[in-house]
């Protein structure tokens, strides 16, 4: 959003999980340090079990829930990627109502009427990572060209069987107006 300019909305968690947001900042620094002290105690237990993507994405989306329901909710939506507690890939979104979905491509906000016709008629299941970042990229370009309140500095976080890695931010290029 242009009007906070060199906020990250992508975090990586010690455990292997990205989450990237889009929303209201303070309440995803309500859900980050919530998170985070989670974490911690997960790991400071030294069972050998580590909460992966699609526990936090569950407890995300029960939590939004909850906040909805006792009239307090969370003005963000979610995106949680990483590995699941099997070491599988894992894509899902939550939105501020708690309504969650999995999927091999998902978008927040705008980008759900913009970006997800693009995804659907773009992806394919065996996409080289050149190809995915470039069809990401001419998404982000329609939404920056159709939205007056998007930017056009962005941020990758790419999850692997490895961890997570964010990006740094750029600046989206051949943005043509005509």
């Amino acid at each position: 959003m242009v009007r906070y300019k060199g906020i990250r909305r992508v975090t990586a968690y010690d455990n292997g999980v990205c989450l990237g947001f889009s929303g209201d900042h303070a309440d995803f620094q309500s859900i980050d340090d919530e998170l985070t002290n989670m974490i911690r105690q997960d790991q400071c237990v030294d069972d050998g079990v580590t909460m992966g993507a699609k526990s936090i994405y569950g407890f995300l989306a029960a939590w939004m829930y909850q906040q909805r329901n006792e009239m307090k909710p969370l003005s963000v939506s979610l995106v949680v990627a990483g590995k699941d507690d099997k070491g599988e890939p894992f894509l899902g979104t939550v939105d501020q109502l708690g309504t969650h979905y999995e999927a091999p491509f998902v978008a927040t906000g705008f980008g759900n009427d913009l970006a997800l016709p693009v995804l659907r008629k773009e992806w394919t299941p065996n996409m080289s990572e050149l190809d995915a970042i470039r069809l990401v990229e001419d998404c982000l370009r329609v939404c920056y060209q159709r939205d007056c309140k998007a930017s056009n500095s962005i941020v990758m976080a790419k999850s692997t069987v490895d961890g997570v890695q964010v990006g740094v931010e750029y600046k989206l290029q051949n943005i043509n107006w005509q």
